[in-house]
């Protein structure tokens, strides 16, 4: 479940571009900045996200997701659907209460416990850097570039003043660049993966793999804009409250030609200085800890480093 990160990583970073892009030149950069800040410098917030994926005109994941960030305390609630070769669902998805360095994890398929473990401190929905802060001044910078980034005319602004954002197959080469290398990022940054490393002559094939999802991550080369089409509403001090759209992007995997990946999606922010995460308590949940001697989970957002329980407790 945790590979749709990279996908929404880069969905996301196109949103960022278009909201950043939305009103032309003399205000993108204002706009560009506040969405920055949402993501990397905001300390109370609440997100809410849902996502349907299909790979050419086939289903294979729907993702809802909330993030409530409160200061130091935040909880991410992520639900998960597939399809199973039987015809019926396949559910997963996991609920992750931090509080500073501590964390707390209960996943879907084992209801009724939850897993101890920590996380670095952070007040933010995404995680800030050095490699990060590097990368929002170059978007920055192309924020006054609409017509060069996003093509003439994607932009308009309806009457309601809700902006639109409509990309064809005719998107300059540089937004393209730009795409992919946020996802080599996101990919290096979630999970270690180093594309560098993969020879271009590669020929393993999406089927090779467990999941849709592992085989998009793993075997896909090149991705480019087929359409987009998004639509971004502000609230009146240009902060952003809504995204939503349909954005076709093709896929060039290395031992399965050229695939098509269809995400439809809606993304709400509310509750600016209002979200409120309570300290965690397993009674709200309802469950109950439960202890191995060590617990490798991996990195679920980035931060997160092995999960490491402690011996069993009288």
């Amino acid at each position: 479940m945790k590979k749709l990160t990279i996908i929404l990583s880069v969905l996301a970073a196109l949103v960022i571009c278009a909201a950043a892009l939305a009103n032309g030149n003399n205000t993108a950069a204002e706009l560009y900045d506040k969405t920055a800040e949402l993501l990397f410098d905001t300390a109370n917030v609440t997100l809410k996200a849902h996502a349907e994926f299909s790979l050419d005109g086939t289903w294979f994941k729907t993702m809802d997701g909330e993030w409530k960030q409160d200061l130091n305390r935040s909880c991410r609630q992520l639900s998960l659907r597939s399809p199973r070769a039987d015809g019926t669902e396949r559910r997963n998805g996991y609920t992750i209460v931090t509080d500073k360095e501590s964390l707390y994890l209960m996943e879907v398929f084992t209801p009724g416990i939850y897993r101890q473990g920590f996380s670095a401190e952070r007040t933010s929905i995404l995680r800030n850097t050095v490699e990060t802060k590097q990368l929002i001044r170059l978007g920055r910078a192309l924020a006054g570039q609409a017509d060069l980034f996003l093509g003439a005319g994607a932009v308009t602004k309806a009457e309601d003043g809700s902006i639109r954002v409509v990309i064809g197959e005719n998107m300059p080469e540089l937004a393209n660049a730009a795409l992919n290398q946020l996802a080599r990022f996101a990919a290096k940054r979630y999970f270690d993966i180093d594309y560098d490393r993969i020879r271009t002559n590669s020929r393993m094939s999406l089927n090779s793999y467990v999941t849709v999802t592992q085989g998009i991550l793993y075997t896909t080369q090149e991705i480019s804009v087929k359409k987009a089409e998004i639509t971004l509403k502000t609230d009146d001090n240009g902060d952003l409250l809504q995204a939503e759209g349909v954005v076709s992007l093709n896929l060039q995997t290395s031992g399965s030609g050229e695939r098509q990946l269809d995400i439809s999606f809606r993304v709400d922010v509310s509750d600016r200085g209002t979200t409120k995460v309570e300290k965690f308590d397993p009674k709200d949940y309802n469950v109950t800890a439960v202890y191995y001697e060590e617990l490798d989970y991996g990195y679920e957002t980035g931060e997160e480093i092995a999960l490491i329980e402690e011996d069993a407790q009288p």
